[in-house]
C-alpha cells in the first residue's frame, strides 16, 4: 500500500498536515510565542471540543512550572501521533492526560511530549464560553479522574452546562 501524503492542499486557505510535519510545525510556532490554529477531528473531547471545532494552541512556557490539573494540551507519540486531551493528573513530571469522552485514561505523558496547551476553543467561527477551560476545568478533571464525568456528560443538564 503507498505512503498517504504528508499533506494535502484542501482550498487556496486550508493545508491539512499530518504526522512528524504536522508535531513539527505546531513546534516551531508556539516556541516563537504564536497560536497554532488545528481543526480537531473525533470526539473524545466532547462536549467542550467536538468534532470540526478549531483549538487555539498557545505555548507551554518552562517558567510555567507543572501544567495545571484540566488544562488541555497537545502532545506527540513518537513524533507521530497528535493527540489533544485533558490533563487528569500529575505524578513527579509527568502528566495522566484523558479525553474528556473516553472511559480510559491515556497513560503517562512526559513533558517534552507536550507540544502546547489549548488556550482557546472556537466553533463555527465564533469564540466557545464554557469550554472547560476556565475554572471548571478542575472540576472536569476531577469527575474524569474518578470515572465519573462520562457517565455525568450523558445527563442533559450536565451537557447542556459545558456545552452552551
Amino acid at each position: 500500500m503507498p505512503d498517504p501524503p504528508r499533506y494535502v492542499k484542501r482550498n487556496a486557505e486550508d493545508l491539512s498536515l499530518a504526522g512528524a510535519d504536522l508535531i513539527a510545525l505546531i513546534e516551531q510556532v508556539t516556541a516563537k510565542g504564536g497560536c497554532f490554529r488545528l481543526e480537531v477531528w473525533g470526539s473524545s473531547m466532547h462536549p467542550c471540543v467536538r468534532e470540526r471545532d478549531i483549538v487555539l494552541l498557545g505555548k507551554v512556557d518552562a517558567e510555567m512550572g507543572r501544567l495545571p490539573l484540566g488544562t488541555i494540551v497537545a502532545y506527540h507519540l513518537n513524533h507521530s501521533v497528535l493527540v489533544v486531551h485533558r490533563i487528569i493528573d500529575h505524578f513527579a513530571d509527568n502528566y495522566l492526560t484523558k479525553g474528556d469522552y473516553c472511559l480510559d485514561p491515556d497513560g503517562w505523558v512526559a513533558p517534552e511530549n507536550i507540544l502546547a496547551r489549548v488556550v482557546a476553543i472556537e466553533r463555527q467561527g465564533r469564540p466557545v464560553k464554557r469550554a472547560g477551560l476556565g475554572g471548571e476545568r478542575l472540576l472536569i478533571a476531577k469527575l474524569s479522574r474518578r470515572g465519573l464525568l462520562v457517565p455525568l456528560l450523558n445527563c442533559t443538564l450536565l451537557r447542556r452546562i459545558i456545552s452552551s
